[in-house]
């Protein structure tokens, strides 16, 4: 592979995070480095039409750079935007969104801008949290899987760095540890937990919306990767009517337990298995479909779904790439895209989480 110096201005942003500039006609990624920045590669690696900046030095900051106010951020892995101005970010996280909707799932009917939504603290926001445990407790480096130990971490509710410091305190063995508050309560840890959002005030504003156009336009609804009742239960308590699958054990008993405080077990119909096995033996005609599948989408299920037929279907994503490439699919088997909202789950790092409405 071959190696480069040189210095590159940094104009745009890729999905994954990075800076992206230009030389001798190649476009050249920038882990850390942000539009209207100037660097000088020290070390870099060359690929025939791309290369990657390995090491770098700033010759000139980004009018929209900012002081960081994490410690450990020149080395974490986490938070690769918070030296980013936050209103860049969202306009950023908006571009990718659109241009992965039109590049790569060469939709129609992308609108122009994207705005992203956003509610909420951007420090201090964030309910669980993944800490890697060997000789120490922390996040990976980025690009490796180095342990970065941390004390506390910024974007984190402060009731999980507390957990956090008993964490350290206790010690446990090597591992992968989930840090997380579920409901009010104080923060636990465990090897393996039930799924829960991590930026409540965001998910709040995104569930809101998802059940104040469905109720407008169903009366029957289908939830694939329905997790712990985040969008089946609010719908239920909307007076919609649907069947919910999740194969998550714990997170099926989760959805159980709140469709029953909220009074509504007699609208949900929840199960424990695959969605694929549900939508191959569907229980009536929904008018929905809503989908809101792990980080790889769900590219095998989008022939089903289609073949089902519902009038809408809602798809919420963390990742614009696979939401591209799945909605381009079901705009192949004849739906379209009515409508695509941004949201700001994840202030300070590149991701973005995405609803986009089809309609048949």
């Amino acid at each position: 592979m071959a190696k480069f110096t040189g210095e590159v201005r940094i104009d745009g942003l890729a999905a994954g995070g990075e800076g992206v500039g230009r030389l001798e006609g190649r476009a050249i990624f920038v882990p850390g480095a942000f539009p209207g920045d100037v660097v000088s590669v020290t070390r870099g690696s060359l690929k025939k039409r791309w290369g990657r900046a390995e090491a770098w030095d700033l010759l000139e900051a980004s009018p929209d750079r900012r002081e960081s106010p994490c410690a450990w951020s020149d080395r974490c892995g986490g938070c690769d935007w918070i030296g980013y101005d936050v209103d860049a970010q969202r306009a950023a996280k908006g571009t990718i969104v659109k241009d992965a909707l039109r590049r790569l799932g060469r939709l129609e009917n992308v609108p122009e801008s994207l705005d992203v939504v956003a509610a909420g603290p951007t420090l201090g926001w964030r309910r669980r949290v993944r800490l890697h445990v060997r000789q120490e407790i922390g996040f990976h480096a980025r690009r490796t899987r180095t342990i970065v130990p941390i004390d506390r971490c910024v974007v984190a509710d402060e009731r999980i760095n507390e957990a956090l410091r008993g964490l350290r305190a206790e010690r446990p063995p090597a591992g992968t540890v989930t840090v997380q508050i579920e409901g009010e309560g104080t923060a636990t840890y465990r090897d393996e937990a039930p799924f829960v959002q991590a930026n409540p005030a965001v998910n709040d504003r995104l569930v809101a919306d998802v059940v104040a156009v469905a109720r407008r336009r169903a009366v029957r609804f289908l939830e694939l990767f329905a997790g712990g009742g985040n969008f089946s239960v609010p719908l239920a308590v909307a007076e919609l009517e649907g069947v919910t699958v999740e194969s998550h054990p714990g997170a099926v008993q989760g959805a159980r337990d709140a469709a029953s405080a909220a009074g509504v077990t007699d609208r949900l119909d929840i199960r424990e298995g695959r969605a694929e096995d549900l939508l191959a033996a569907p229980d009536g005609q929904p008018d929905l479909v809503l989908l809101d599948p792990p980080r790889a989408g769900a590219k095998d299920l989008m022939a089903s779904i289609v073949a089902l037929r519902p009038a809408w279907i809602a798809y919420v994503s963390c990742d614009p790439g696979t939401l591209a490439r799945d909605l381009g699919l079901l705009q192949a088997g004849g739906y379209r895209l009515e409508s695509v909202t941004a949201y700001d789950m994840f202030p300070h790092t590149h991701h973005v989480e995405t609803v986009a409405w089809m309609q048949a």
